[in-house]
């Protein structure tokens, strides 16, 4: 049986996040294709849920999860929430950003203590392969 896996990735906080999802979609599909369980935050339509109601949510699926997959190559502060509590909980972080991007020297700090994986990647397919490599090499 497939980890739980909970994809965090910045929605709100930058312009044109629409060009994200396609992104998001191909790291899940890796993720599915080897057996996991994907909680997609992207995937819940609409905007009816209250700031509360998203953080229950969320909080229940991170606190659930396995391992946090996360692109940390733009800022934002949801992310940034989420890298916390998953630290925190003591959860395995894949942190996932473009090559053209530079997460902050606090946040790789981080991602060092808590000896995450790190992937720089330069298109969709090379970042959903480097996912799916990195998780069959980590169940064999």
């Amino acid at each position: 049986m497939g980890s739980k896996i909970y994809i965090s990735g910045p929605l709100s906080s930058i312009p044109n996040s629409a060009e994200l999802m396609p992104l998001y979609g191909a790291v899940a599909d890796a993720c599915r294709s080897r057996g996991h369980n994907v909680f997609l935050p992207h995937d819940i339509k609409g905007s009816h849920e209250s700031p509360a109601e998203v953080f229950d949510r969320d909080f229940f699926a991170l606190s659930a999860a396995d391992i946090l997959i996360a692109f940390v190559g733009l800022p934002s502060s949801g992310v940034g929430a989420e890298l916390g509590i998953a630290f925190m909980l003591q959860k395995r972080i894949i942190a996932l950003w473009h090559l053209e991007q530079a997460p902050s020297r606090f946040l790789l700090g981080l991602l060092g203590f808590a000896g995450a994986s790190q992937i720089q990647y330069d298109t969709i397919e090379t970042c959903a392969s480097a996912v799916g490599q990195l998780l069959s090499a980590q169940e064999s």
